[in-house]
């Protein structure tokens, strides 16, 4: 009989423990980006870890992978489709060649300023993005930014397309960017990130565009003599999560995941912001010569591109490109 009564009382036990072990199990999170450790989008990241594992009292465990420690953005992108990597951030052209929508980003001279970057994509417009991310096997949780892409060389400062276009200009490997420089005249030469410095020493390129943070850290100034201030492309980071590991939380973990994440893009914004401020110090004290389009100069180089917007505008959507438009316009 005091077997049989330990046998039961040993049954309820187990019947009990079990689904309280399945609640105590650690859901575990890999996030990657190939941004340095210095740089704003990193203490993004660290932001999002640190925000998740406090509000989910631990039950979800993120482990962070900067510098392309997991792949550099297209593999980042096809992992998390696939659902071998829960999460990253990614800069909007590489994810502009699955969703064509995410050119609003980085079509060339189309935002005048910081402020109407914030106002198109945090608000209506960038949660229309939004829908198009889950039939890719995706979720778009947050956006954030690395700030404006200037033109750096080492031949001239550029006032005018025309001298632009005598540069040999890296570009990334985006439909976007060359398009619009092709437009400019230009013969860009798509280069992967890893080659560009020794590309730049080695006379193989002239110049390149970048946030002026960027060109800081990089410390591309050794190859390079003048920067030019133009605003030409807007530099996105989107947050990206894969769709299933989404749908598998639990709603109270979801709230928490997407909290961080806008917490986390904020984070990176701000810092970037800020690191812009200290790079263009930074570069005048290394001796490059910086100057900044006037408005006319820049309408120049913006009705040569308009092209780019025609043909973009069709792969966007005309009402989400014209909704895009309107917010800009409307201060």
């Amino acid at each position: 009989m005091k077997r049989i009564l330990v046998l039961v009382i040993s049954l309820f036990v187990a019947m009990w423990a079990v689904p309280e072990l399945a609640f105590c199990q650690k859901i575990k999170m890999r996030f990657g980006h190939v941004a340095p450790p210095v740089h704003g989008q990193h203490k993004g990241a660290l932001h999002f870890k640190d925000q998740v594992e406090m509000n989910s009292n631990g039950r979800i465990e993120v482990s962070v992978h900067p510098a392309g420690q997991l792949g550099g953005e297209m593999a980042l992108v096809e992992q998390v489709q696939l659902g071998t990597l829960e999460m990253g951030s990614v800069g909007d052209p590489t994810l502009t060649n699955l969703i064509p929508q995410l050119a609003l980003f980085s079509l060339p001279f189309f935002y005048p300023d910081k402020e109407a970057v914030e106002r198109v994509w945090s608000g209506a417009v960038g949660r229309n993005v939004a829908k198009y991310f889950p039939p890719k096997g995706m979720v778009m949780l947050a956006w954030s930014g690395n700030s404006f892409r200037d033109f750096g060389n080492s031949k001239l400062a550029i006032h005018k397309p025309a001298e632009l276009a005598s540069l040999k200009m890296r570009t990334q490997e985006s439909p976007v960017f060359i398009e619009a420089y092709k437009a400019l005249g230009v013969n860009a030469v798509p280069i992967p990130w890893p080659e560009v410095f020794s590309s730049l020493q080695q006379g193989v390129v002239d110049g390149i565009d970048l946030p002026y943070n960027g060109m800081w850290m990089a410390k591309t100034y050794e190859a390079l003599k003048y920067v030019t201030i133009s605003g030409w492309v807007y530099s996105g980071i989107i947050f990206t999560m894969n769709k299933k590991f989404y749908d598998s939380l639990p709603a109270d973990l979801k709230d928490v995941v997407v909290q961080a994440a806008y917490e986390a893009g904020r984070v990176s914004l701000g810092i970037n912001y800020q690191d812009d401020l200290v790079a263009l110090t930074g570069l005048k004290s290394k001796g490059l010569q910086i100057n900044s389009l006037t408005p006319e100069e820049r309408e120049a180089f913006k009705k040569l591109v308009m092209p780019v917007h025609d043909n973009w505008k069709k792969k966007i959507g005309e009402d989400l490109y014209n909704a895009a438009a309107k917010i800009i316009q409307e201060k």
